[in-house]
């Protein structure tokens, strides 16, 4: 018999077991939005623990580049102090240089006023 049947038939209404069927259906779907709950309440924790997985990963990849740009600063700032300290080498032998070459100058221009001197006195 098809539930309009039941519905129609009086006594069905007067045994209560209508009643009882309704609270199987309402039991019924009170199970099922729990279950739908749980699996929403699960997927969102699966879904947040995933991102966090996402985001400890791209922290490791992002430790592990900072890691090695601070390497390559290390090594840049290295390689640029043993070069201004070469320039600096460099200018103070060239001001050593320019002084012995100023100072042959010197030293060619008084023996060649000495050589005059002594010449001029010859002649005197």
């Amino acid at each position: 018999m098809c539930m309009l049947g039941y519905v129609k038939n009086f006594g069905f209404w007067r045994s209560g077991r209508w009643r009882s069927q309704h609270d199987r259906v309402l039991f019924f779907l009170f199970v099922v939005k729990m279950d739908v709950d749980v699996l929403l309440r699960d997927d969102h924790y699966y879904q947040i623990q995933s991102e966090r997985s996402q985001i400890l990963a791209e922290k490791d990849t992002l430790n592990q580049v900072y890691q090695a740009l601070l390497e390559e600063h290390r090594t840049l700032q290295t390689n640029f102090d043993d070069m201004v300290s070469e320039k600096d080498d460099t200018f103070s032998r060239l001001r050593d240089m320019q002084r012995q070459v100023d100072n042959q100058r010197n030293e060619k221009a008084d023996i060649m006023m000495r050589a005059e001197i002594d010449r001029l006195r010859t002649e005197l």
